[in-house]
C-alpha cells in the first residue's frame, strides 16, 4: 500500500522541471507576495501584544519596535528582489529560503521575551503549515526548515517555559509532530498534483499542436495544406497592398502525373509528390510559402518578389525537376513540371484573383508543350 502511494507522488519532472517552474512563475510570485505582505502586517500588528507583555518595560518595548521594523523592512526588500525584471524560479527559491529561515529564527527568538508561562503553539502551527503549503521550495528544503523550526521552538519551551506544566509542553511537542506530518503530507500532495496537472496540460497542448499541424501541413509532402496556404496568402496579399510590396505566386503542376500512377503505381506517385515538394522547399526562401492545392498541383507564394525574380525561381525549379529521378524500389521515375507565374496588380481585390490568373498561365504552359515556365507581367 505504501509503495503504491509513493509511486503516485511526483516531485521531479526531469527535463520538464524548469519548464514547469517557468509555467507557474507568475503564480509563484503572486503567492509569495501575498504571504510576505500578510506576515509583515501580522508582525506589525503584534506590537499591540508586545505592549501588553512588556507593560512598564519602555526600553525593551522600543527595542521590540525597532526589531519588528527591521524585519518588516527585510520582508519588503525580499519582495522587491522577487519582483525584479527577468526574475526566475532559482532566484525566487533562494530569496524564499533565506526569508523563511530568517522568519523562523525571528519567531523563535521572540519566545525568549515572552513570559515563562506563555506558549506560542498556535503561531508555530500556522508558520509550519504555511511553509509547507505556500513556500515554493524543494521538498528537502521545506522539511529542513520546518523541522529545524520545530526543534528550536520546542527546545525554547522546555528550557525557558518553566511555569508551564510539563504535560502542556509535552502536548505542544505532540502538536508539532502532528503538524509536521500533516504539513508534509499536504505539501507532497500539492506539489505532486501541480506537476501531474502540468504534465496533463503539456500532453493536451502537444495533442492540440499536433492536430493543428495536421490541419496546416500536408502529411505526405510536408507542404502547407490548401486551406492554410490560402489563409497565409491572404495575409501576405493584404500586407503587400498596404505597404505597396511586390508579391508573386507560382502555380506548378507535375506533367502527366496520372501516367506515373497508372504505369508505376500509387506508391510511385506518392514518392514523386514527396520528392517534388522536397525539391521546392530546398529552393525557396524561409519567407516563401509552398502549398499543395490538390492532387499534383502546388503553389509557391513569393513575398516581396517581382515577376522577374519569380520567373528565375520557377525556371530553376523546372530545370532541376527535369533532371531529378525518383527511385521506387528498383524503378527510376522521371517527370517534368509546368509552371505559371504572376504578380499582384492594382485590379486584384483578393489573393484568389492572383491564383486564378497564375492557374490560367500554368495551363497555357501545358498547352505550349509542358515542361516549361510561363509568366505574365501585369501593369502596376
Amino acid at each position: 500500500m505504501l509503495n503504491l502511494l509513493l509511486k503516485q507522488i511526483l516531485l521531479d519532472l526531469g527535463d520538464f522541471e524548469e519548464e514547469f517552474h517557468q509555467f507557474h512563475l507568475q503564480d509563484t510570485i503572486a503567492i509569495y507576495k501575498l504571504t510576505a505582505i500578510f506576515v509583515a502586517v501580522a508582525n506589525l500588528a503584534m506590537l499591540s501584544v508586545d505592549s501588553l507583555f512588556l507593560d512598564g518595560q519602555r526600553e525593551l518595548l522600543i527595542w521590540m519596535i525597532l526589531l519588528r521594523g527591521l524585519y518588516t523592512a527585510f520582508t519588503l526588500i525580499a519582495l522587491l528582489v522577487v519582483q525584479r525584471p527577468k526574475t526566475n524560479h532559482a532566484r525566487i527559491e533562494s530569496v524564499t529560503f533565506v526569508w523563511v529561515l530568517i522568519t523562523s529564527v525571528y519567531f523563535i527568538l521572540f519566545n525568549f521575551i515572552r513570559p515563562s508561562n506563555h506558549l506560542t503553539t498556535s503561531i508555530d502551527v500556522l508558520l509550519i503549515f504555511g511553509i509547507y503549503v505556500l513556500a515554493p521550495l524543494r521538498m528537502s528544503r521545506l522539511v529542513a526548515l520546518t523541522v529545524s523550526f520545530s526543534i528550536g521552538s520546542v527546545a525554547v519551551a522546555f528550557l525557558t517555559k518553566t511555569d508551564v506544566a510539563v504535560v502542556n509542553r509535552t502536548i505542544m511537542l505532540c502538536i508539532h509532530i502532528f503538524v509536521q506530518l500533516l504539513g508534509l503530507a499536504s505539501a507532497l500532495q500539492i506539489q505532486s498534483y501541480r506537476r501531474t496537472a502540468f504534465l496533463a496540460y503539456r500532453r493536451e497542448k502537444e495533442a492540440r499542436e499536433l492536430a493543428l499541424e495536421m490541419l496546416r501541413v500536408d502529411s505526405m509532402t510536408k507542404s502547407l495544406t490548401r486551406q492554410y496556404f490560402l489563409e497565409m496568402a491572404e495575409q501576405e496579399f493584404a500586407r503587400a497592398r498596404r505597404y505597396f510590396y511586390p508579391l508573386s505566386v507560382l502555380m506548378m503542376d507535375i506533367d502527366h502525373f496520372k501516367n506515373v500512377n497508372d504505369s508505376y503505381g500509387h506508391r510511385a506517385g506518392d514518392e514523386t509528390l514527396r520528392k517534388f515538394s522536397e525539391l521546392v522547399i530546398a529552393q525557396k526562401r524561409q519567407s516563401d510559402q509552398l502549398g499543395r492545392l490538390g492532387g499534383e498541383e502546388f503553389a509557391l507564394l513569393l513575398p516581396e518578389t517581382d515577376i522577374s525574380d519569380a520567373e528565375r525561381v520557377a525556371r530553376r525549379i523546372q530545370e532541376l525537376w527535369a533532371e531529378t529521378q525518383v527511385q521506387v524500389s528498383a524503378l527510376m521515375v522521371n517527370s517534368t513540371v509546368s509552371i505559371g507565374g504572376t504578380m499582384i496588380s492594382d485590379s486584384d481585390q483578393i489573393f484568389e484573383d492572383m491564383l486564378i490568373r497564375a492557374d490560367e498561365i500554368m495551363y497555357k504552359a501545358k498547352q505550349n508543350g509542358r515542361n516549361r515556365v510561363e509568366v505574365a507581367p501585369v501593369d502596376p
